[in-house]
């Protein structure tokens, strides 16, 4: 059973944890999101896999060699992540409504998440749309 980290003191309260509730004969073991999702999607065989969240990684494998690609954090590389897709859907759609962009498939929903919505900031805007 393998579990990402969390940090150092949430991983001991949750090694425990399982270890009361499964046989020592089961592995228990706490790795980076990449090793587990290397090792659950491609059990052990060559391939890649590719984190999309706050930031976004790409992670290789063949044979025993792991390269990573990517992963330098959301503020430097945030190319492909979700933050990064998200943040250019909202732009693409403020550009539409300002009139500086075309209209997307994603301007009739924040249409209908914000229908009749006054917006008195952009906090207030980001509010309704997320």
């Amino acid at each position: 059973m393998f579990f990402a980290h969390v940090n150092i003191h949430v991983n001991i309260y949750v090694i425990l944890f399982l270890f009361s509730l499964f046989p020592r004969s089961v592995l228990i073991d706490s790795n980076s999101d990449a090793f587990n999702i290397m090792n659950a999607g491609l059990l052990h065989g060559d391939g890649c896999c590719l984190i999309s969240g706050t930031g976004s990684s790409c992670f290789v494998r063949r044979g025993d060699n792991y390269t990573q690609i990517g992963g330098w954090g959301y503020l430097i590389d945030k190319q492909g992540s979700g933050f990064d897709i998200g943040h250019d859907c909202i732009g693409a759609v403020l550009k539409a409504h300002d009139g500086r962009g075309q209209k997307t498939l994603l301007s009739d929903l924040a249409v209908y998440v914000a229908v009749n919505t006054p917006f008195t900031s952009t906090n207030t805007m980001l509010d309704k749309l997320v």
